[in-house]
């Protein structure tokens, strides 16, 4: 399947299958997509960024890449104030 997505102003084009771990999410102005790993979906469902393939409220950049990184490290930690200290 071929998909261009569309964020901020930046357009790119993906191939993508059903095995390739990739999930197209739609943007909270409902004028484009996304295109994010699975894990990375996940964590920002568990965020409360995504319900039904939608972002409910669009995450920056920064939180989009946070996301990209394991539990452990500095998403969730970051946005609820976890972490060791």
């Amino acid at each position: 399947m071929h998909l261009t997505v569309t964020w901020n102003g930046i357009t790119q084009s993906a191939n993508f299958g059903p095995f390739n771990g990739q999930v197209v999410i739609m943007n909270a102005d409902g004028k484009g997509f996304t295109l994010l790993q699975n894990p990375q979906a996940m964590r920002l469902k568990k965020a409360g960024f995504i319900k039904d393939k939608r972002f409910v409220t669009q995450p920056t950049q920064q939180e989009i890449d946070d996301a990209l990184e394991s539990e452990s490290e500095g998403f969730f930690s970051g946005l609820f104030g976890g972490g060791s200290e």
